[in-house]
């Protein structure tokens, strides 16, 4: 019977309040897709989820808003903090600063542009760096330090 069309199989109930047969037609998966026995005018009852499910449809969304939340508390904002502070302590630098890059070089600053600087990592040995490529800063000398140890 391939390719043609199955007939609904029609099961006979006895109704134990009445004496009266009721037909009720099978699907062919067997699952009597039929009217329902004591359901109002003979439809079907209506189940939770064509009701609505009676709760707020929102209701799925909420483990993915507060999975977002979680996310921007614990990862995103941290790292906005950290790369505000980073490029402070970038945009704070002086001459005469001891800084560590990123590549582990240790120098003093000699001299500044707006993306870059030189760093004095020898006796008159002097590399240009991005300022991005400062990690830290480890010894901040004061204006009136680099003054003095400029005038020598």
């Amino acid at each position: 019977m391939t390719g043609a069309a199955r007939a609904p199989i029609f099961v006979y109930l006895q109704n134990n309040s009445e004496s009266q047969e009721v037909v009720k037609p099978m699907t062919p998966s067997g699952d009597g897709g039929g009217a329902v026995q004591g359901a109002p005018g003979g439809a079907a009852p209506k189940t939770a989820q064509q009701d609505g499910g009676g709760g707020f449809p929102g209701m799925m969304m909420l483990p993915l808003v507060i999975m977002f939340a979680l996310m921007y508390f614990l990862v995103m904002r941290p790292e906005k903090k950290r790369q505000k502070e980073a490029q402070s302590m970038r945009s704070n630098l002086k001459k005469g600063d001891r800084v560590l890059l990123t590549g582990g070089m240790l120098g003093d600053v000699a001299g500044m542009g707006d993306d870059w600087i030189t760093v004095e990592i020898a006796d008159k040995v002097r590399v240009q760096f991005q300022r991005s490529a400062v990690v830290s800063i480890i010894e901040a000398r004061s204006t009136s330090d680099a003054s003095v140890a400029s005038s020598k």
